[in-house]
């Protein structure tokens, strides 16, 4: 299981990944859309769960990131 950390802004966000301990595997800034930070989530491996405080972005990523 790897976690996933969000700080989402409207041009410019950034992705944490935490391995099952809690240890640091990638942290990276992506410029551009939210669109861009969703492309990223999708290549990273399974299993993992995403956290990101409900901001201005939370309903935009929210929408795309959960099924139904």
């Amino acid at each position: 299981m790897k976690y996933i950390g969000l700080d989402v802004h409207k041009s410019q966000s950034t992705i944490c990944i935490l391995d099952k301990n809690g240890k640091k595997i990638r942290t990276q800034t992506i410029r551009g859309s939210w669109q861009r930070v969703l492309e990223e989530i999708k290549k990273i491996h399974a299993p993992f769960s995403v956290c990101f405080e409900a901001s201005i972005g939370y309903g935009y990523c929210k929408r795309r990131t959960v099924p139904g």
